[in-house]
């Protein structure tokens, strides 16, 4: 008699959060594809959804990042999900970049914060999902912090592109919007998975 039970659940396609189902329906570095049965589950994002923005120094990318993100949330009516950015190496007086102010400020925006927040490991290990600007600070993140390593993606490896995300030059509005620009599809896409 041939048997139809469901296979065997297992760690790679068991998707008990929306952070899971995001980082296995998209973001997955890993080859295994989540079931059918949990791509049509999947509805958007549960409360207290964090997503998290990592570079290095909290003074540039991470930051426009999360403006950026917050903004496209609200403009497609997501109200559940938290955004945060954090930078891996910062000092506690520094404040977000110049650039990054100005280049936000022309689109209408402001960061989130003035001043750089440090990762922290209960911030990371709170993070639904953890946005990396390259694949060194991913790998930065996961030695400082193994227990959050299903949680990192690269930015633009929402996109499935390779690229990094460059680190502007200080003061310099005209590097921070292009670097926003380059960010824009990633964050887009990400925004619109969750909507």
């Amino acid at each position: 008699m041939i048997s139809h039970a469901a296979p065997a659940a297992t760690e790679d396609n068991r998707l008990s959060t929306a952070a899971d189902a995001l980082l296995s329906l998209r973001f997955s570095r890993q080859k295994a594809t989540p079931t059918r049965h949990a791509v049509n589950e999947y509805k958007g994002p549960m409360a207290n959804t964090i997503i998290l923005f990592v570079c290095g120094t909290n003074r540039r990318r991470s930051p426009m990042a999360a403006a950026y993100f917050k903004r496209r949330l609200a403009e497609l009516g997501v109200t559940s999900v938290d955004v945060e950015s954090a930078g891996i190496h910062t000092r506690r007086q520094d404040m977000v970049d110049r650039g990054a102010v100005d280049a936000l400020a022309n689109i209408g925006l402001e960061p989130l914060q003035l001043g750089v927040r440090q990762l922290t490991p209960k911030q990371a290990n709170s993070a639904s999902l953890i946005v990396c600007m390259t694949s060194d600070q991913l790998a930065a993140v996961e030695k400082k912090i193994p227990t959050v390593a299903r949680k990192l993606r690269t930015l633009l490896s929402i996109i499935n592109s390779d690229r990094q995300v460059f680190d502007p030059k200080e003061n310099d509005v005209g590097g921070h919007a292009r670097c926003l620009d380059l960010m824009r599809p990633a964050l887009d896409a990400l925004a619109e998975r969750l909507g």
